[in-house]
């Protein structure tokens, strides 16, 4: 897949974090579609995640004796703006209703250290 466009330069920070919960199988489609919306998904991490509870599908020998499913957590600190177009996205391309989400505000965000531009956090929503 290509990137839809290069990423812009954008000024705002981040006011929400989408995290997404996926079965690891379905980690490096979920991380493709992410790189070709690059101008709503800037940058992401990507972790390690046990999933546990009645919804949660224990699909090998070991998970089902464990009790738990080997999963992925992939989170996006983003516009608000832009969790709406980037979630179509995803179902277009990955309708697969494994792969749940959840956005939470991001009060703030930043960097640490001098060189950094963003080295004093701002809240989210405050202009600088």
């Amino acid at each position: 897949m290509q990137p839809e466009h290069a990423p812009t330069q954008r000024n705002e920070q981040p006011d929400v974090l989408l995290t997404l919960a996926l079965p690891q199988t379905l980690e490096d489609d979920v991380l493709n579609v992410l790189v070709v919306h690059a101008s709503q998904a800037l940058g992401f991490m990507v972790m390690d995640a046990q999933g546990m509870g009645r919804h949660e599908h224990l699909g090998s020998a070991m998970e089902q004796i464990l009790g738990r499913s080997r999963r992925r957590l992939v989170q996006v600190a983003m516009l608000q703006q832009d969790v709406a177009p980037l979630l179509s996205a995803l179902r277009q391309a990955l309708q697969n209703p494994a792969i749940r989400y959840w956005v939470t505000p991001l009060l703030a965000f930043g960097h640490l250290g001098a060189e950094s531009p963003m080295a004093n956090p701002t809240p989210a929503g405050v202009a600088q």
